[in-house]
């Protein structure tokens, strides 16, 4: 009996220190001990990239049961963005990945470990490989159809959950529910900058602008370079008629911005409407070779520019028919015909 003992203990003590070695490299064991010895040998494998293949380090990897428990501790990926579970016994489970911070949806993937062995005293050996290839998230490719750069930060796994949330009733329409739980994130981590920015656009689009005007704000000031933060800033700042703080930020998101046609036009529709016609030329020409003619609003508020302001007829001519070849199920079409023949006609006169 005494040497039987000391045989468990032996075992017990190998279990601990494998499992202390598995911990130490960041990964999340799932131990099966019966009677002191380790009777699991599968692995999860797998890495985590950008959708541009680029692999992602430090991104929460978590492994969770068939019931969508989670088994063990969270893990995260290596600076290749690889992650392993080791040591796992037969069975279905769900790997998910976080990568939140990186603005980022979370994905999560199925797998059945030689579930032709479960149940019995017998255990395989499988190595299940798994990939993901992330998308951008709701929040960064919004409404407002400008992306901010990927910004890293640190957030509480409560508050971090609370955002997951507030997306899926912002996907599920559910405004209110979203704004509550953006609230809430905000109560554990008041600089919590997806929280902010998202709940700022949310006013947007309620037509909040002093409330929008402070969350948005605040998200400028935890992260300065936010392309998307910045145009929500500068509209507000126009609907509450402040036109020269909406230049100031809409330049900066022009200049941050990978693809800044919505800044852009939104820029010189402002610098038109306080007289800087010559300058409001410029930023909507921009616009317009980026949109590559599928924006009709570009071609509206230069045909504004130059048919109003400028006194440019051929040319206001010529953008309401750029207008309507993008937009040919406008609401007023023969209106804006005839408006075309006046500016034709003026022209020759």
């Amino acid at each position: 009996m005494k040497k039987q003992g000391s045989h468990h203990d032996l075992f017990g003590r190998i279990g601990f220190w494998l499992a202390g070695i598995t911990l130490s490299l960041g990964l999340t064991p799932y131990l099966l001990a019966q009677g002191g010895s380790i009777q699991a040998s599968n692995s999860i494998t797998g890495g985590v990239y950008d959708e541009n293949g680029r692999p992602l380090s430090d991104v929460d990897v978590e492994l969770q049961d068939e019931y969508y428990k989670s088994v063990g501790n969270r893990g995260k990926t290596s600076f290749s963005g690889r992650f392993i579970f080791n040591r796992l016994i037969p069975g279905r489970y769900r790997v998910r990945v976080m990568p939140f911070k990186y603005g980022y949806d979370e994905q999560v993937q199925d797998v059945d470990l030689a579930s032709n062995n479960r149940g019995t005293a017998s255990f395989g050996s499988e190595i299940a490989t798994l990939d993901f290839r992330l998308r951008k998230r709701i929040a960064d490719t919004d409404s407002l159809g400008v992306a901010n750069a990927i910004f890293a930060q640190e957030v509480p796994k409560t508050a971090e959950e609370l955002y997951v949330q507030a997306i899926s009733d912002l996907r599920e329409k559910k405004e209110t529910a979203c704004i509550l739980k953006l609230k809430q994130a905000l109560e554990i981590l008041p600089n919590y900058f997806l929280a902010l920015d998202l709940l700022g656009k949310e006013y947007l689009k309620q037509e909040d602008f002093p409330a929008a005007l402070d969350y948005l704000g605040k998200a400028a000031v935890v992260n300065p370079k936010g392309a998307s933060t910045l145009y929500g800033l500068g509209y507000a700042h126009m609907k509450l008629k402040q036109p020269a703080l909406a230049i100031d930020n809409l330049r900066r998101s022009v200049s941050l911005s990978q693809n800044p046609t919505q800044p852009l036009l939104l820029l010189g529709t402002i610098l038109r409407q306080t007289g800087k016609y010559s300058e409001s030329e410029t930023e909507l020409k921009k616009a317009k070779e980026l949109s590559k003619g599928k924006l009709a609003d570009v071609h509206w508020q230069l045909a504004l520019l130059y048919g109003n302001n400028l006194k440019r007829f051929n040319e206001a001519a010529d953008e309401l028919e750029l207008f309507l070849k993008a937009q040919p199920g406008s609401r007023d079409v023969e209106g804006i015909k005839k408006l075309i023949s006046e500016f034709r006609r003026r022209a020759s006169a």
